[in-house]
């Protein structure tokens, strides 16, 4: 993540997977609220939805398309950290390939901020392994959301761990990364609730503004320290951080807001159509008879 493509990278995994939480949690509530019929029978059912880490799209019901995308993109990001570095020439950093060691040839050890990188996607790809595992062997009920759930806290503590101690990063870098573990902790906190109530719409929006709020707060970290014009650190930057990730929280919290009810209205406006056709349908049959 040396770099600026390398945080844009992960937080594009995180946005896509935060609106899609987003999404399903305010269909699942809708569909359940206004009592509609969906394709697939009993899909949006709570005993179906309690059984899974995972809300399926309505559009492909039948397809574990987050899975797969949990397996796919920490893919894509344990190719990048092995077999590409980043190295810095004329204040600017760019990729080149080359294989990542553990080891450096005199026995010590490499750099081992990939190592951390590495396991942070390994635990999501673990986490799609046993989503897919669920759907055709029978495990204890809650064993695909605790895996969900250990994939955010091991996210958390290597990222606890991965600023301590470290002298070469700037007060301003460190206090960047404290505020992601802070939206990493919020998605651990509602995760760990989904296996009490998987279909409550306040734990599950929790959830999703968790992982949006690490997909921007991702392009952040990445903006401000690999940006050309060099932050101080000084405490007045300090501040209007701490106040830039508010703002983040709030922009999330009021898009979902405004998301909700345009999907709401829509929703209001198709059972009434429905209604009304319903009404003439049984004119018409009474007239027939």
């Amino acid at each position: 993540m040396g770099s600026l493509g390398g945080h844009v990278i992960p937080a594009i995994f995180f946005l896509v997977y935060g609106i899609w939480w987003i999404i399903g949690t305010f269909w699942l509530y809708l569909s359940q609220k206004y009592n509609l019929k969906i394709k697939q029978k009993g899909f949006f059912d709570i005993e179906n939805i309690a059984k899974k880490s995972y809300i399926p799209i309505c559009l492909l019901p039948l397809w574990p398309i987050e899975p797969v995308l949990k397996i796919l993109f920490p893919s894509m990001g344990i190719i990048m950290e092995v077999f590409f570095r980043v190295r810095s020439s004329n204040d600017t950093n760019h990729y080149e390939t080359g294989v990542w060691s553990m080891y450096q040839s005199d026995g010590s050890f490499g750099i081992q901020v990939k190592l951390h990188h590495i396991t942070m996607h390994l635990c999501f790809i673990v986490s799609g392994i046993v989503d897919l595992l669920s759907l055709c062997s029978r495990y204890p009920k809650h064993t695909s959301k605790l895996f969900l759930a250990l994939a955010f806290f091991v996210e958390m503590f290597l990222f606890y761990f991965h600023i301590q101690g470290d002298k070469d990063r700037s007060q301003l870098e460190v206090l960047m990364h404290e505020l992601l573990i802070f939206s990493i902790g919020v998605c651990v906190v509602f995760a760990a609730l989904r296996m009490v109530r998987s279909s409550n719409i306040l734990i599950n929006g929790g959830l999703a503004v968790g992982i949006t709020l690490q997909g921007t707060w991702l392009i952040e970290i990445g903006v401000v320290i690999f940006s050309s014009v060099k932050w101080k650190d000084v405490h007045n930057n300090n501040m209007f951080i701490v106040a830039c990730f508010v703002w983040h929280c709030m922009c999330i919290i009021v898009g979902m807001f405004i998301l909700f009810t345009a999907m709401e209205y829509g929703v209001q406006r198709y059972t009434k159509k429905k209604q009304v056709y319903q009404l003439l349908d049984k004119d018409l049959e009474e007239t027939q008879t």
